[in-house]
């Protein structure tokens, strides 16, 4: 069966993109975090000279209760501060923790795959809808925006991972038939809130 190695890197792999859907097909941004994930997948390839069969998971935003994209956020929005980041038009793509660690699982079970791989969910939502949600699962409103500007002073180059737009789809996984538990932001939220409060 032979050995294989996953490595994780992210979907910033793509830079800020806009718009444009991206598959794993797409090729690399230029920015801070796309050179960053670039030479970290550059690394992993090397497991193949060696034998491995090497896939590179490039991971969205991961929900998931005591952790992960709503670390910062929930607490926000249960303080009323929360909402849009910029101007909310960026593309949030996300997967949330059940769905990951039942993709690794699919892939360690089919020996077919390598490569790039997009671990986000097939229904990546607008930063503004990924606030509005979390608002409604919280019961709490969304309507204070974090400007851009701030954003980068406080982070410098890591704000693309908030400010960035990653219109992502799991273009692999959907072709081998794998099936997310959580397609949908409203429900993968709704149950990372029931968890946190657990």
């Amino acid at each position: 069966s032979g050995t294989t190695f996953i490595s994780a890197s992210g979907v910033g792999f793509y830079g800020s993109r806009g718009d444009d859907i991206l598959t794993e097909n797409e090729p690399a941004g230029e920015d801070f975090l796309a050179r960053l994930s670039v030479d970290w997948e550059g690394e992993a390839r090397l497991a193949a000279e060696k034998g491995a069969r090497v896939v590179l998971t490039r991971l969205g935003g991961v929900l998931g209760a005591g952790g992960g994209a709503l670390a910062q956020m929930i607490p926000a929005f249960k303080r009323l501060v929360g909402g849009p980041i910029g101007n909310g038009r960026q593309w949030f793509p996300w997967i949330h923790l059940e769905d990951l660690i039942a993709a690794v699982h699919f892939l360690l079970e089919h020996s077919d795959i390598s490569g790039p791989v997009n671990f986000c969910a097939p229904a990546p939502v607008l930063n503004r809808d990924l606030a509005a949600a979390l608002g409604k699962a919280l019961n709490r409103p969304a309507f204070m925006p974090a400007p851009a500007f701030v954003i980068r002073m406080v982070l410098g180059e890591c704000a693309e991972v908030l400010l960035g737009s990653q219109r992502a789809i799991p273009q692999k996984l959907q072709e081998h038939r794998f099936a997310f538990h959580y397609p949908d932001i409203e429900a993968a939220l709704q149950a990372v809130v029931r968890a946190a409060a657990g």
